[in-house]
């Protein structure tokens, strides 16, 4: 192997890739999209199933399920917060809303190169009459994260922040389901979070660029005598 590839291949890994932003890369055109898929789950962890109805609203769009059209998983295309019902859609929030029967709302993200990634963001109450939901981080199906969602907006902010070592091909799962209460009603939720690898220390990376020139080096010596 060349060094310069050498070196191209421990960059990707040492220096940081560019956060996924859970709301900004949110598309109300492509389900999949990247390494997002928005869907539903019918039990935590369990099988996940695309969301494939494009949904729309005067001022939000997004995917919605086949329970009669939920769970929904939407974001906000106005460029402002408004309240419309008794849902607020924030510009730093999508909303998850779960099914009648309990089917989660699911946003999944599959990680793409091995590496230690930080997954930051928060959970909170969109619905004027007081979420009451349960929300979870499951990654590869084990639960991560898990709380009951109550109340309307910051009050009601749940945060989260996990450092996790991931493989290609592992999945993060973002679910919503309909809480202790047992109904759907009044249930929409926002998401917001980075999807991001995590930096090693300036001195760790420095080690280790050292180390990979020397080593360059020396192969280099070593051919030409």
């Amino acid at each position: 192997m060349r060094l310069g590839q050498l070196l191209t291949g421990v960059l990707t890994t040492v220096l940081p890739l560019a956060a996924s932003n859970i709301v900004t890369d949110f598309s109300t055109i492509f389900n999949p999209n990247g390494q997002y898929r928005y869907g539903a789950e019918s039990t935590l962890g369990g099988a996940f199933s695309l969301n494939t109805t494009m949904i729309s609203g005067a001022g939000f769009a997004g995917w919605g399920g086949n329970v009669s059209g939920f769970p929904l998983i939407v974001g906000n295309t106005s460029g402002s917060t408004f309240t419309t019902g008794t849902v607020t859609y924030s510009t730093d929030y999508v909303n998850l809303h779960p099914a009648s029967n309990d089917t989660f709302a699911v946003l999944r993200y599959t990680i793409a190169a091995p590496g230690l990634y930080q997954i930051s963001g928060a959970y909170r109450g969109q619905d004027t009459g007081g979420t009451t939901t349960d929300v979870h981080i499951l990654v590869d199906g084990a639960s991560a994260f898990g709380t009951e969602m109550t109340g309307y907006l910051d009050p009601s902010k749940q945060t989260f922040s996990l450092l996790r070592a991931l493989i290609a091909n592992d999945t993060i799962d973002f679910a919503v389901g309909f809480g202790t209460n047992g109904t759907y009603f009044d249930d929409s939720t926002g998401l917001q979070g980075t999807i991001t690898v995590a930096t090693p220390e300036p001195a760790s990376a420095i080690l280790i660029l050292s180390g990979i020139a020397l080593c360059g080096l020396f192969r280099k010596k070593t051919i030409h005598g």
